[in-house]
């Protein structure tokens, strides 16, 4: 198997999503905490604004690398990709909004539960389009 720029990002962004699924299981009220106080803290933490250009930046880079390169298919991770625009726009423009929303659904089960099964089955997705749609 011959990797190329889209089956790294599926496999990393995969690898990346079901890591945090595992901490937020084993780490449980812990994670609540580092969460609310230390990734998402009352003053909009700095990492932010790193955050949304390298994303900004990373989402341009996929689009081109999708409609130069000869990896077919290469469009449709660029379009999961651009959605991750939304929360990053969310976290610059509506911070309080979105910290507010975090804090509600750390502390709501049965919503945790339902993102946690969206992130793992897109994760699953991710793996199957690196091995089967990018190499």
């Amino acid at each position: 198997m011959e990797l190329n720029f889209f089956n790294i990002t599926c496999f990393a962004y995969a690898g990346f999503a079901l890591m945090t699924r595992l901490l937020i299981f084993i780490y449980k009220e812990k994670w609540n905490q580092w969460e609310l106080n230390k990734a998402y803290s009352k003053e909009k933490p700095a990492w932010i604004y790193f955050a949304a250009i390298f994303s900004v930046l990373f989402v341009l880079f996929s689009w081109y690398k999708a409609w130069s390169g000869k990896i077919e298919y290469g469009w449709i991770l660029a379009a999961f990709l651009s959605v991750t625009l939304i929360k990053i726009s969310q976290l610059l423009f509506n911070y309080d909004q979105f910290r507010e929303f975090a804090a509600k659904s750390l502390y709501d089960k049965n919503r945790m539960i339902f993102i946690n099964i969206g992130v793992t089955a897109f994760a699953i997705t991710l793996i199957f389009m690196g091995i089967f749609l990018y190499s």
